[in-house]
């Protein structure tokens, strides 16, 4: 027959008689725990609430970047191409322009703008008389 270890018979003894103590330990402390459980949901709940507002916050400001992006890099591909040459500065300004608006997943049409931008030919504004840029836009 098999001999049960005395060691074993010990732990089984304290088992048992520690469950009526942990059983009233969890009694009296199981409400408070409990506040605190829910207190810290309800602070992480609201936490994601306004995490959920700031990305979608960033989202919108995203759209609006892409939309003004776009707005600025048509009319400048578009007045370039009419007057049918473009300036360096206004290449390196729209070249600014077309990397972010590609960052922010930018379409084709953007793309097709600015590379027909690129093969315009390029004036400085020496050509037009005027020595600085700043002359020229007052």
């Amino acid at each position: 027959m098999f001999e049960v270890p005395p060691w074993l018979i010990n732990i089984y003894q304290w088992i048992v008689y520690l469950t009526p103590v942990w059983a009233l330990i969890l009694a009296v402390f199981w409400k408070p725990i409990q506040k605190v459980f829910d207190r810290e949901k309800s602070r992480l709940t609201a936490i994601e609430s306004k995490l959920q507002s700031v990305q979608d916050d960033i989202e919108d400001r995203k759209k609006v970047s892409h939309a003004l992006l776009h707005h600025e890099i048509f009319q400048t591909a578009r007045d370039s191409i009419k007057q049918g040459f473009i300036t360096e500065v206004e290449l390196e300004n729209l070249e600014i322009l077309y990397h972010e608006y590609k960052k922010l997943n930018g379409n084709g049409t953007a793309e097709r703008l600015y590379k027909e931008c690129c093969n315009l030919p390029l004036k400085d504004f020496k050509n037009f008389g005027v020595e600085d840029e700043d002359k020229l836009e007052a």
